[in-house]
């Protein structure tokens, strides 16, 4: 799970340059994406991106075990193994 910081400070620059929402890095982590005021839309672009990015997929399973954007990057970090 070493790749997961990494990918935490992509979603943290993609959420800044594409939702115009500044959270502070060490936040994030812990931040429950439903705190961010995205709606789902938003949200499944970011995956999606991500998933793309990183050559990898998340099942719609996994995606329902989310809360917070640390588990986003945990989840893709061993999806990329």
């Amino acid at each position: 799970m070493s790749d997961a910081p990494q990918i935490l400070d992509r979603i943290h620059a993609l959420l800044a340059e594409d939702n115009d929402i500044e959270v502070p890095r060490a936040t994030l982590a812990a931040l429950p994406w439903k705190d961010t005021g995205l709606d789902s839309l938003p949200l499944m672009e970011l995956v999606l991106h991500l998933e793309q990015e990183y050559d990898c997929t998340v099942s719609n399973e996994a995606l329902r075990e989310v809360v917070t954007f640390g588990d986003l990057a945990v989840i893709l970090a061993q999806e990329m193994r």
